[in-house]
Order: structure tokens, then sequence, then C-alpha cells
């Protein structure tokens, strides 16, 4: 049986790297309002963790998954965990289970921990955009490691329009433009991220025509296998606004149609080049899901390439969801996976088998039906 637990507050917790972290509000919602949706992805027999604020669910709330509450993680129970899967680990989710009663031997031990959060900052996707790009001209994108303030402004006097990363964070937190080393309005900004984080990553402002990321799985022994396509919509701050549902070909048309033809090879060699590097950039220091955010951009030059490491999510994403999600989709069909405020009653035209999370209070998870999609060159 594997216990799993949706986390939503992972991103912070990892920049926090405190035990005791206590997650923003808007966390707390989603942890609460989206604790069944692992019911998506979990197999039969297996167990979604809730806490006492989740919205109360059937026992058995489909596929052969049982909720369980803290309450009822006694010695028995835990006796017949073989692993468990959060939404990402942190050492805020440790000391959760920890708290409930869960043995070490299924537990990340401290020399993991410190691993996963070091491959979780945006380090790791700097070395490794700057190794893809240096190896395949096809690609476009470059970034600046930045440890103190004058060499971020080192980076805004090359790049001008800059996009501003703290190392850790997620869903577009912690990202922010800065227009050029002129534009002051940042600066406190800047330096309470370096006090806090110790760097900064800066990239230039790419024109975005799409977003989208290819999912893996590493198994803990140093292989990592491509798990699918992922296409997804962000909003003007960049913060995460859903994903489309469809099979890989559909989706990777749809991409493609704002991309010269040679772009379709380029996205093919990632799928074929990113297992073997993320293999040695983790090694045996992270099992499970990850994905890495890439976009199709329009150059300087005017052409348009794929920027293939925006970011690495070491764990699972929204796209893994989506992916397991195609099983609701028919061929041809095109439907956008979303969080939204749950409508007030009667407001609603969705049906019922849209909704993923019906028990939620204030957000929920739906699918809901797009017009066909296509990302437009000019």
């Amino acid at each position: 049986m594997v216990l799993h637990l949706f986390n939503a507050s992972h991103d912070e917790a990892l920049a926090s790297n405190s035990p005791f972290y206590n997650p923003a509000q808007a966390a707390r919602t989603l942890e609460k309002d989206l604790a069944l949706l692992p019911v998506w992805w979990a197999a039969d027999e297996d167990c979604i963790l809730l806490d006492a604020e989740s919205a109360g669910p059937p026992r058995w709330v489909g596929n052969g998954v049982r909720a369980i509450y803290p309450h009822e993680a006694d010695t028995s129970f835990w006796n017949g965990v073989e692993r468990i899967e959060p939404w990402g680990w942190d050492s805020a989710v440790m000391q959760r289970l920890r708290r409930l009663g869960a043995p070490e031997r299924l537990l990340p031990d401290g020399p993991q921990l410190r691993a996963i959060r070091q491959l979780s900052s945006r380090y790791t996707s700097v070395r490794l955009l700057q190794k893809l790009c240096g190896e395949h001209r096809c690609f476009a994108g470059e970034s600046l490691w930045c440890c103190t303030e004058a060499e971020v402004w080192e980076a805004l006097d090359k790049y001008g329009k800059t996009m501003l990363k703290a190392p850790w964070s997620g869903s577009g937190r912690g990202v922010f433009r800065v227009d050029g080393p002129d534009d002051r309005s940042s600066l406190s900004r800047i330096r309470r991220i370096l006090r806090l984080q110790g760097a900064i990553e800066a990239e230039p402002f790419y024109e975005r025509l799409a977003d989208f990321a290819l999912e893996f799985q590493a198994d803990g022994t140093g292989n990592v296998r491509y798990e699918g396509l992922s296409v997804f919509r962000t909003t003007n701050s960049r913060n995460y606004a859903g994903n489309m549902i469809g099979r890989e070909e559909e989706l990777t048309a749809t991409l493609l149609s704002a991309a010269p033809a040679e772009t379709g090879t380029s996205l093919e060699l990632l799928k074929q080049e990113l297992p073997r590097q993320l293999a040695l950039l983790l090694g045996t220091d992270y099992r499970g899901p990850l994905g890495i955010d890439m976009m199709l951009v329009r150059t300087s030059s005017g052409t348009i390439a794929i920027h293939p490491c925006v970011e690495i999510n070491l764990r699972r994403t929204m796209g893994h969801v989506a992916l397991n999600l195609t099983r609701l989709s028919a061929p041809g069909q095109e439907l956008l996976f979303t969080l939204r405020p749950v409508p007030s009653a009667g407001s609603d035209t969705l049906s019922p088998r849209h909704i993923l999370t019906p028990n939620a209070r204030e957000i929920e998870a739906v699918l809901l039906p797009i017009p066909a999609l296509r990302y437009n060159k000019s």
C-alpha cells in the first residue's frame, strides 16, 4: 500500500527549510480542498492522508482508494504502508509525518532530504540549461546565477529587461521582471531574497509563445523515464492557469502549430536527451515524479525556438496530474484541467463528471471544455 499526501505548500516549505514552517493561507486552502486529488493517480487499495480540516469524503473515495485521517494512523496502519508519496519531500512534511508516527524506514534520511532541497534549487536549472544550450545550438536560453547585489546589476546591464527568480519558489511566486539597471523598484525585494536564500537567478526576458513541460519519473537507482508532454497556460504574472488534456500527438500538434517544422525535431531530441542528463544530475538522491518547464520563444533574431529548461520541479506536478486525466478525454476532445473558486449554488453549468474534487469548499479542481486552441505565430 502506498500512502499519498497532497502538500501544496511544498515549494514554500523548501524556501523556509524549517520543519515548523506554517504555510500561507492560500496553500492551506489548497491542501484542504484538494486533499483528495491523489485519487486520480493512486492505485487500488492505496490510501490518501487527510487532516481534520479536509472536506469529509466517503471512506472509500474511488478506484478502491481509501481516505485515512490522523487518528487512524496507528501502528497497525503504518505496518501496512510500503511507501509514502507526498506531492514533494521537504522538512515540514517530514515533521508532519513523524508526528503521526510514520516509521523512519518510510522517510528520506537527513542527507537525502538535504540533497533533494539542493537539487530543487534553481541552480540545478541553470546548470542544465547551460549544458543543453552548450551542446545543442537548436535551443534558446541563458541565465546567470547571482550571489551578490553587484552580480544582479551586472546581469541587468547585460540583459536589459530581466526575469529574476528566487532559488526556491513555485507557481510563479518568487519570479518578477526588472526593466534594466535603471529600474530600482524591486531593490528591496532583491536584497531580501539574497539575504534569505543567498542567490538569485537572472534570465533575459523572452517573448513567450507557449508554455509546456516534459514530465519524468526517477526510480532512485540512477534511471529516469520520460512520462509525457504537458501543455499548460499561465497568467500574465506567470501563475499557473491550467493544463490541456489530450493525447501526446494532439498536444504536440497544438504546441507546434506556432513553430517551424524543425522545432518538432528539437522536441524529440529533448525527450531522448533529458532522461540521460537528469540521471546524471539526480543519481540516487531522488525517487519520484519530476517535470521540466519549458517555453516556445521568439528569439531576438525573430526565429522560434525551444527554451529547454525554465525550471525543474523535483516533485509531482500539475502536468503529471494532467497525464493521469488523459483517460477522461475522447480522441479529438479538448479539455482544460484547472483550479477555480467553488461556484455558488445554482450558478454553475458544468456537468458533475467534470468536477474532480466534489467535496471542496473554496477551491476545486475541474475539467472544462475548451474550443480548439492553436498558438499564433504572429
